[in-house]
């Protein structure tokens, strides 16, 4: 059984192509070019084929689109590359012709870039749907094995699932909306916290959660932000990274943005920024939040309080409503419960850290205020004064 490889060829001449795209092109069986959706104006096909030292086949529209069943019975027995101009992701042919393979059996996998969250294989085929079948891969932080590209700018060692660094192509599919720490999710959090080892994640987290730029929707000068970014702009020079993001509006209104790492992605923090942000430039003395869709616990429920905390006034009341009457997880609960002292002990013990640190945060933004949560029967689940 073989494999399909889209590679990118770059915008400019073949030389733009990637040292890694270039072994693969080299030892797959058939090489084959597509350049009717992305024209490269000084490119040598004739070059690149002594480069990798087999002949390349040139591919029409209809190759791609109206017969793509060839390419992958091609591929059943030996690795197919085709090669395409910029980002060959880019194109909606490419993403079909790679959810058709995978539909027919060919080599394709899925990671769930979990980071410490726990999720289950009943979790991911819910989120897979039963349609596709690929192969899937829930990553864990402590178990699976990661490998070290060196340091981030701000020292925190990038260590990310190996299986990843060693495959040809990632794509990132992820959801973009304001995030209390990242500014908004998406893009390269996939990588970190997504996929990363839990002491890299631990480093980060803890790091850069309570500084005073770690913001929701502010994405520049935002330091837990850049640290994820740049392990996306190094995982960049070892494989292609390409990111499917989306923004939804309402179950009906879905919205997105296709393409490299860093323009694709600030493309959907352009629309999810437009669609979700309101700039407010007073305080209030009462803040009535809810937080739906992500409102089934008070865990998750929470993230509306860090999303509006800047415009709650000094001994001002937050009323939370959540849907349900749970809190979540259970260390979570625990680090409401335990002093600073308690609550660092436990998260360095393993296990899930962000429950811990949105615990942390949470009693640190609420010091001066003072915090209701209520189901939707007007139950009060939780006060701040109950929270030490």
């Amino acid at each position: 059984m073989g494999k399909i490889y889209l590679i990118g060829l770059g915008i400019y001449d073949h030389d733009l192509i990637t040292l890694r795209g270039l072994k693969t092109a080299k030892r797959c069986h058939k090489v084959y070019i597509e350049q009717y959706t992305s024209f490269i104006p000084d490119f040598d096909l004739k070059q690149l084929s002594q480069e990798i030292n087999t002949s390349i086949i040139s591919l029409k529209r209809p190759d791609v689109e109206e017969k793509s069943h060839k390419l992958i019975e091609e591929a059943r027995e030996h690795d197919v590359a085709i090669l395409v101009g910029g980002d060959p992701l880019i194109a909606t042919t490419h993403t079909a012709l790679m959810l058709e393979a995978a539909e027919n059996g060919i080599d394709v996998e899925v990671i769930f870039a979990t980071g410490t969250h726990e999720m289950s294989l009943g979790d991911a085929a819910n989120l897979l749907g039963s349609d596709l079948r690929v192969e899937i891969h829930i990553h864990d932080a402590v178990n699976d094995p990661h490998t070290y590209l060196g340091d981030t700018a701000g020292g925190i060692p990038i260590e990310l699932l190996s299986k990843v660094v060693e495959s040809n192509t990632a794509i990132l599919i992820g959801y973009v909306m304001p995030h209390p720490w990242a500014g908004f999710s998406g893009g390269s959090k996939l990588l970190l916290p997504g996929i990363s080892s839990r002491g890299s994640i631990s480093m980060h987290h803890l790091k850069y959660y309570s500084h005073p730029n770690t913001l929701p929707a502010v994405i520049d000068g935002n330091p837990f932000r850049a640290e994820i970014d740049n392990v996306g702009e190094v995982l960049s020079k070892f494989i292609e990274v390409h990111t499917i993001n989306v923004v939804f509006k309402s179950s009906n209104d879905i919205y997105g943005t296709i393409g490299d790492l860093r323009n694709s992605y600030h493309e959907a923090v352009t629309i999810s920024r437009n669609l979700y942000v309101n700039m407010v430039n007073e305080t209030y003395d009462v803040l009535i939040l809810d937080s739906r869709p992500l409102n089934m616990n008070v865990y998750q429920a929470v993230k509306a309080v860090f999303n509006n905390i800047a415009i709650a006034g000094r001994n001002s009341l937050i009323v939370l409503v959540v849907s349900g009457d749970e809190f979540g997880p259970r260390e979570f609960i625990n680090a409401l419960k335990y002093d600073e002292d308690k609550v660092m002990s436990e998260l360095m013990r393993g296990g899930n850290i962000v429950p811990y640190i949105v615990a942390l945060y949470l009693r640190s933004k609420i010091r001066d205020k003072e915090l209701i949560v209520l189901t939707r029967n007007t139950e009060v689940l939780m006060r701040s004064e109950n929270i030490v």
